[in-house]
Formats: C-alpha cells, sequence, structure tokens
C-alpha cells in the first residue's frame, strides 16, 4: 500500500512538472517567422502581413524584402499562443511562417 502512495505521489509529480513545462514553454517569447518563396508576390505579402498581423505598411515592406534578400525575417515577437492565430492565417494565404 505505501508503495501504491509513493507511486501515485510521483505520478502527480511527473503530471505538475510536465504542466508547468507546458506553460513556461508556452508563455516564452517566440518569433513568428516569414520565408521567402518564389510564388508569393511582394505586394500580396505585404497586404497579408498588414490585414492579418496588424503591421504598419512600411514594416511589412521591411520584414517581406529583408526575408526576400536573406531567406528569412521576424514579423513579430509573442508567446505561442499569440502568434499562433496569426501563424495560421498567414499559411491559410499561402504564405510559409513558422514561429520559433
Amino acid at each position: 500500500m505505501f508503495q501504491t502512495i509513493l507511486q501515485n505521489k510521483q505520478d502527480v509529480d511527473i503530471m505538475t512538472e510536465e504542466a508547468l513545462m507546458t506553460q513556461l514553454d508556452e508563455e516564452l517569447e517566440r518569433e513568428l517567422i516569414l520565408f521567402n518563396d518564389a510564388v508569393n508576390s511582394f505586394e500580396y505579402v505585404i497586404r497579408t502581413l498588414v490585414m492579418v498581423s496588424g503591421l504598419h505598411l512600411n514594416k511589412a515592406f521591411e520584414v517581406t524584402h529583408h526575408a526576400h534578400h536573406y531567406g528569412y525575417a521576424t514579423v513579430k515577437l509573442g508567446s505561442f499562443n499569440d502568434l499562433k492565430p496569426e501563424r495560421d492565417a498567414i499559411c491559410r494565404a499561402g504564405i510559409w511562417v513558422e514561429i520559433l
């Protein structure tokens, strides 16, 4: 019986640690990264970034230009949970972005 209680406590400790790690992971500051592609026009990518991410036109141009020349660019910073809806919407528009 004592081993059963001990095992249950260890299970709770592991579950608590996993929940804490998940919460911490979700709260870490991440980057929404735009990758260059040969499919979408500058205008389309810029317009999508403005509409979905709320970037100003100049910032969207800078991000798109940087991605075109260097292969990738940071769109914005935030937690995974904050960036995920934007990532999903931009991906649905056919533009390659990831949260890193």
